[in-house]
């Protein structure tokens, strides 16, 4: 974290990117089109569950903003990943 926080990027940009590449690797990994849909998906569960859990960590905040970029990265990603198949 501490080399992330050297470069200027607002960590929305961070997030959309993060799930953006997990979404396209979660759809390169599987065989199927449905197969890739579903597990793409579930990266955007998986970002909104880790957002949530942030908020019992006595160091960390859940934050919303966050969790929609995210999402919004995985629809990006997702889209992206299916059109390419």
């Amino acid at each position: 974290m501490k080399t992330v926080d050297q470069f200027d990027i607002s960590d929305k940009i961070l997030h959309f990117g993060a799930y953006f590449v997990l979404s396209l690797l979660a759809i390169a990994s599987q065989t199927t089109r449905r197969r890739s849909l579903i597990a793409a998906l579930l990266m955007g569960v998986l970002g909104i569950v880790l957002e949530g859990l942030q908020g019992l960590t006595p160091t960390r905040s859940a934050d919303i903003l966050d969790a929609i970029t995210g999402s919004i990265g995985v629809i990006c990603g997702t889209s992206l990943g299916l059109a390419l198949l």
